[in-house]
């Protein structure tokens, strides 16, 4: 977690490949900050190529997994991709955070009808939007 969080990145990645060859075996907890050091360091392709290759070494990403890498396409402004990893995501794990992100980079994106639609498959999906989330649309519709 040092490595990652400290901005030595590359050698959070060469432990982790240590510990997948010597032991002990990368958890999602490893992956997990493996992949927030990723996303900290601008490195969002190497975020998702390390979600996409957790099942592959027989670790399963969790909610936050998949939720850090949506959140991180948002924030780097590309709502495009951020919801492309929304539609991967399997939808028990998808919260209202997760909505949130995206909502306001499709906002920020001057995509505030796309945002509308999120909002209604939201729902759809039986989560409630935060008070947060709906201000954030209100004040884009204002």
């Amino acid at each position: 977690q040092v490595c990652s969080t400290r901005g030595a990145f590359g050698q959070a990645l060469r432990l982790v490949d240590d510990m997948c060859s010597r032991g002990p075996k990368p958890t999602v907890v490893t992956y997990n900050v493996l992949l927030r050091g990723a996303i900290a360091a601008d490195q969002l392709e190497t975020a998702a190529k390390v979600l996409e290759g957790m099942p592959k070494l027989g670790v399963d990403p969790d909610a936050y997994s998949y939720s850090m890498v949506v959140n991180g396409c948002a924030k780097a402004g590309d709502p495009e991709e951020a919801l492309r990893w929304l539609a991967k995501m399997p939808e028990k794990m998808v919260t209202e955070m997760t909505y949130h992100g995206l909502i306001a980079a499709l906002c920020e994106a001057g995509m505030a009808q796309r945002a509308l639609s999120l909002l209604d498959q939201m729902r759809g999906a039986g989560l409630t939007p935060s008070p947060k989330t709906m201000r954030l649309l209100l004040e884009e519709y204002g």
